[in-house]
């Protein structure tokens, strides 16, 4: 339950004069008062030759803690990405800023919907999920919405509770009409359906995904899942053109390059035809692969080369 802030104003404490000390008996009285007023953990107090001066130190307002807490959460100069320590300090800020701040108010949703996102990059999905879940209650009608179903579904795909994530997912895309995120439910949904072994509804969604894709920067990927989602349906010909895609997007070669052509050989491999999928092994070979890819590389190699005579079929491009 949020704490409304404290509004009233302290009693001013009788001034000290150049000419005579401030009695310490009324000073303590009054440092009472100010710590109560103000709600602070104590009062300073600084001697000198001719006076006591009170000193109360100023509480940072709920404003200021957010703020605070967004700045730990931003990349650092040079690229740096914030530490888990990073987002232990901002959910400190935001748990103090969400004690202080009324509901409902703009600030106590802001509150709720960046302590949801750095409870996710600690891996505290539950506390995620009770954030976006009460922000959700609070706020159903905010534009944030289908972010925050986003989000939570990604916290339920966590807890494993994948029923919950596609409910999320479905609700998200019927909220908004949004390219940027309904690029991201249909990405993240497919792979979800991916990880499952639902290729027909990976395929689907990573289609989709591609149509809505505002930068291109992931083309690449989803081709590549494309390929691997076809592939596992024996769809080899969707799979082939999809690999060949993918490795058009990449500009350098390297342990991704390798992966592709992997998957693509085995493919060539499905439908026997052993030539081409030794050329695309012996070309992964050469871009760096991951130490399991080399792994997975040579002993299709090796399989390849104890079934005997290699068979070669053209296959339309």
């Amino acid at each position: 339950m949020a704490v409304s802030r404290i509004t009233s104003q302290p009693p001013e404490a009788p001034a000290a004069s150049d000419d005579s000390f401030l009695d310490l008996g009324k000073l303590a009285a009054y440092a009472g008062i100010f710590t109560i007023a103000l709600g602070v953990n104590y009062v300073g107090y600084v001697l000198t030759d001719r006076q006591v001066k009170v000193i109360v130190p100023t509480q940072k307002s709920a404003e200021n803690l957010y703020d605070e807490a967004l700045r730990y959460m931003e990349s650092q100069e040079g690229g740096m990405q914030p530490t888990e320590e990073d987002y232990k300090r901002a959910i400190k800020n935001l748990t103090s800023a969400f004690k202080m701040t009324p509901s409902p108010s703009e600030l106590h949703a802001k509150i709720l919907v960046q302590r949801g996102l750095a409870f996710m990059m600690v891996n505290a999905a539950n506390d995620a999920v009770a954030d976006f879940s009460f922000f959700l209650e609070l706020y159903p009608r905010s534009e944030s919405c289908a972010s925050v179903f986003i989000n939570r579904a990604h916290c339920y795909e966590q807890l494993e509770k994948f029923d919950e994530a596609l409910k999320d997912f479905a609700t998200a895309e019927s909220c908004t009409s949004d390219h940027r995120l309904r690029f991201m439910i249909f990405y993240n949904r497919g792979c979800l359906y991916q990880d499952r072994c639902d290729n027909e509804r990976a395929i689907k969604d990573f289609k989709r995904a591609l149509r809505c894709d505002p930068t291109n920067e992931m083309k690449e990927d989803i081709l590549h899942r494309l390929g691997f989602c076809s592939s596992e349906e024996d769809l080899y010909e969707d799979a082939i053109d999809y690999f060949s895609s993918a490795l058009k997007c990449l500009d350098i070669e390297g342990p991704i390059h390798a992966e592709i052509l992997y998957h693509r050989a085995t493919v060539y491999n499905k439908i026997d035809d052993s030539a081409r999928a030794l050329n695309d092994l012996n070309a992964a070979l050469k871009n760096k692969p991951t130490q399991e890819t080399c792994e997975d590389i040579e002993q299709l190699i090796r399989e390849i080369k104890h079934s005997g005579p290699y068979k070669y079929i053209q296959i339309q491009t």
